[in-house]
Order: structure tokens, then sequence, then C-alpha cells
């Protein structure tokens, strides 16, 4: 099993460096998580921001491009590895800081949790 890096896309995963992803649908293994509303991606600093629409104004995460395990390009969609309820249960978006290094370092310890309880 290879080490988790939270902040960079997998090799595999249908990224390249001319890939704009906003608007696409992010697909968790349990359904549909929401729209890609905005992402980051420098190498080793790269995120999605996702509106997953729930409640009156919505709700955004932060999911790390680590969790993403394909790019449909074509459907314009995106699968990631980790349930809602993972995402849901993650660190609440902050839109003022969510380029803190506390609060990113928040997110990637919540990933590397459900994802080393997840192969045990």
């Amino acid at each position: 099993m290879s080490s988790f890096e939270p902040w960079s896309f997998r090799s595999g995963s249908g990224f390249s460096d001319r890939s704009r992803l906003d608007g696409y649908k992010v697909l968790a293994p349990d359904g549909e998580v929401g729209k890609v509303e905005d992402a980051s991606y420098p190498p080793g600093e790269a995120a999605l921001v996702v509106d997953t629409g729930l409640g009156p104004f919505g709700q955004r995460v932060l999911l790390p491009a680590g969790v993403v395990e394909y790019i449909n390009h074509h459907t314009k969609e995106i699968t990631v590895d980790v349930s809602e309820a993972d995402i849901q249960a993650a660190p609440p978006y902050e839109a003022d800081s969510y380029q803190d290094p506390g609060y990113r370092d928040r997110v990637a310890v919540h990933y590397a949790r459900v994802r080393t309880a997840r192969n045990r």
C-alpha cells in the first residue's frame, strides 16, 4: 500500500496540469457528494472545494486531492475513495483560512485516519 499524500493527485487519477475541475460532480462510494465550486492545483497543495448542497445555503467541504480516485473528463465526474459520512465528519470548511497550514493539517489528519481505519 502506498503512503497517503493528501495534497497531491494520484498517478493514474486522470488529472493533468491542464485539468480544470470546476463544476464536476463528486461521487463517493455511497452516493453523490456535490459539485466542485473551486479547485487549487499547485503540486503538494492541490484541493477541491465542494458545494454539498445541504441546507438552505449549501455546505462547502475541502477535499484534499489525495482522496480523488479517478477523474472522468467525458462525464465531468470525480470519484473519491471516502464516504459521504467521512466527508461530512471532516473539519468544517473555513473559507477565510483554507490555505492556513493548521487547518490543512487538521483536514489531512482526518482523511489519513479515515483511510487507515478503512484499511484495517
